[in-house]
């Protein structure tokens, strides 16, 4: 007997890299949920012939009322990525949806329903397997609170709204949230848009942004946020919305890679979203405290010094947006 399921008008774009095996979970659990969307398109960056060919029957035995479309690009880019998956995306709601979570059998219907409001322009997705996403760090020792806000992570009084800081991270709201709550940011494992706006707004993933990237999704959903707050359009998180994000371990960033963009992509953003020189003040006062707590922990504090140094000294270039690989 067929498998018919309703089909909902979203369109879910998922970039991937080396994980056929979180891939295939993540396309099964669209497929198993109560309501399955119109299209999935999957955008491989995979480095191996086998995992690409792999990746491809999988979008190729999608179900046929399911507008499965399967591209191969050959440099790893996720932004690039998302980019693409925006011009070929037919749908107006729009999930960016990373390829190591889990959503609930009802989660696209919630989702559909709250888009049907059009004065909601933004849906931030919560996670519910990481226990410091479900408050604002409640699970937090004292000492981990305190440590964060010397640092500049977090604010000293706790506020009800997602915010991007002075030190450009994003910032999780008060939880748990109860009905709807406004948000300035979304973070990338799940999260909805409407493809009209992002032309209208004429918005796209910034491929400055380069290789794995790091806080692309803060700088696409602030950038998006902050027209919406313009024309009186609504970005939120809601209790209807939220997903498993399993933190894959196919395949996980280069650990210096990682910390240099920590340090140099987060100083290009502050540039690009003219925070000020507050900002900039705030960030070095973050890469200080970064800095001797690795040095406490042992943990390569020679690779935050030397992104440090690598910041200072090409701070005109990065802050146009010419940050380099990293290498």
């Amino acid at each position: 007997m067929r498998d018919i399921k309703p089909i909902l008008p979203i369109s879910i774009a998922i970039p991937t890299l080396n994980r056929p095996v979180s891939l295939k979970q993540t396309l099964t659990t669209y497929l198993v949920a109560n309501y399955r969307p119109a299209q999935i398109i999957v955008v491989d960056q995979s480095t191996q012939p086998d995992i690409r060919k792999q990746n491809k029957q999988l979008l190729d035995n999608l179900p046929q009322d399911i507008n499965g479309i399967y591209i191969h690009q050959a440099f790893p880019s996720s932004t690039h990525a998302r980019n693409r998956a925006l011009r070929v995306a037919n749908q107006d709601i729009i999930i960016w949806s990373d390829d190591d979570i889990e959503i609930g059998t009802d989660i696209l219907k919630n989702v559909y329903d709250i888009m049907q409001d059009s004065s909601v322009a933004l849906i931030a997705g919560l996670n519910d397997y990481q226990p410091s996403h479900k408050t604002i760090h409640p699970t937090l020792t004292l000492s981990k609170k305190f440590i964060g806000c010397i640092m500049g992570m977090y604010p000293w009084r706790q506020g009800k709204i997602g915010y991007v800081s002075l030190s450009i991270f994003g910032r999780f709201p008060k939880f748990p949230v109860k009905g709807e709550v406004p948000t300035q940011w979304a973070m990338g494992f799940f999260f909805v848009t409407r493809k009209h706006l992002l032309n209208q707004w004429n918005i796209y993933w910034d491929e400055n942004l380069r290789s794995f990237a790091f806080e692309e999704d803060l700088d696409f959903s602030y950038s998006y946020y902050k027209h919406a707050q313009k024309e009186g359009l609504k970005c939120i998180y809601s209790d209807k919305v939220h997903v498993f994000h399993h933190p894959s371990t196919e395949y996980r960033i280069p650990s210096k890679h990682h910390t240099f963009m920590i340090i140099c992509n987060r100083y290009y953003l502050a540039h690009k979203h003219k925070k000020g020189i507050i900002s900039i003040m705030a960030m070095s006062w973050y890469n200080f405290w970064y800095l001797i707590l690795r040095l406490v922990r042992n943990k390569q504090p020679e690779d935050v010094w030397q992104a440090i140094c690598y910041c200072v000294k090409n701070h005109r270039a990065i802050s146009k947006g010419h940050l380099g690989e990293y290498k």
